[in-house]
């Protein structure tokens, strides 16, 4: 599954407003269906293919511009898979999913550890990024405390590189809340990039928000030093008898690192400014731990 090459900006659009026509007359909330699709937001210049099986992003879309060079569209490969104590989220219905609007699709609650985990991911309409909002229910009558993981790759490989962190390096660690990363294949930094037409998209990465919270991440893998590998873990994750918790991180697209180096703090000041809470009922932002 693909998305077809289209001819400049205004051939995007035009692109954009075909899938979510397409998308309109799809299934409902209340009926499962194929989540092998893509989802149209950011405007005319980026588009975001929905994994077919277990909840990630796959493959999201700058742009692709026919008969030339570049070809920005490969950004993923099956990023933030979900993680409890070791055991990765699987799609029960195999391939099924729900789309309770145009840009949002609703997998269903796998087992996990003994909570019920279920990710829903929804890319915006006019901004370049999407949301990965993961619930943990717990069905039972006693505590269960788990480890919660994002296990994202990039897809940049070997040419993974860091550019801004926000911590005001460019290592990536525990001690940050957000970065900004690119693909260097010549590795001579993010902002030496514009040769390498063909490149993925430079990326902002918001995994928590500044301030209190109940959960900060424990564990940050750097993209840099492990080919692009990209993991995010919570430890000792408490969730009540009975109650639902969730976790969320934002990624955008960006064509230029200096794009992303800008949108990744921006979200950071004020999120709920920048929309990240969008379609989020007051409730499901309330069982947010790390926001």
């Amino acid at each position: 599954m693909g998305w077809t090459r289209i001819a400049g900006r205004a051939g995007a659009l035009s692109g954009s407003i075909a899938v979510l026509a397409l998308l309109a007359g799809g299934a409902s909330q209340a009926q499962a269906a194929e989540c092998d699709r893509d989802i149209a937001g950011g405007g005319p210049i980026s588009l975001w293919e929905v994994a077919d099986a277990d909840g990630e992003f796959e493959d999201a879309t700058l742009y692709t511009f026919v008969g030339s060079d570049v070809e920005r569209d490969d950004a993923f490969d099956d990023y933030g898979e979900v993680n409890i104590d070791g055991s990765d989220y699987q799609n029960p219905d195999t391939a099924g999913c729900s789309f309770p609007s145009k840009r949002e699709a609703l997998y269903p609650a796998d087992e996990l550890g003994g909570l019920f985990v279920r990710p829903q991911l929804f890319v915006d309409k006019k901004k370049p990024w999407g949301r990965h909002y993961v619930s943990l229910r717990n069905p039972t009558n006693a505590p269960i405390t788990v480890d919660f993981e994002w296990d994202g790759d990039l897809g940049s490989d070997s040419g993974a590189a860091n550019a801004r962190t926000s911590s005001g390096d460019a290592i990536v660690n525990g001690a940050d809340r957000w970065a900004t990363t690119c693909e260097d294949g010549d590795t001579d930094g993010c902002a030496n990039v514009a040769d390498e037409a063909d490149r993925d998209p430079e990326l902002a990465h918001n995994w928590e928000g500044k301030g209190r919270k109940k959960h900060s991440a424990d564990t940050v893998v750097d993209p840099e030093d492990t080919s692009g590998d990209f993991d995010v873990e919570f430890d000792d994750v408490r969730v009540g008898a009975g109650k639902t918790i969730a976790f969320m991180q934002i990624v955008s697209l960006t064509p230029t690192i200096k794009a992303a180096n800008k949108i990744a703090p921006k979200i950071d000041r004020n999120p709920a400014k920048y929309g990240v809470f969008r379609a989020l009922s007051k409730k499901e932002r309330k069982r947010l731990q790390n926001w």
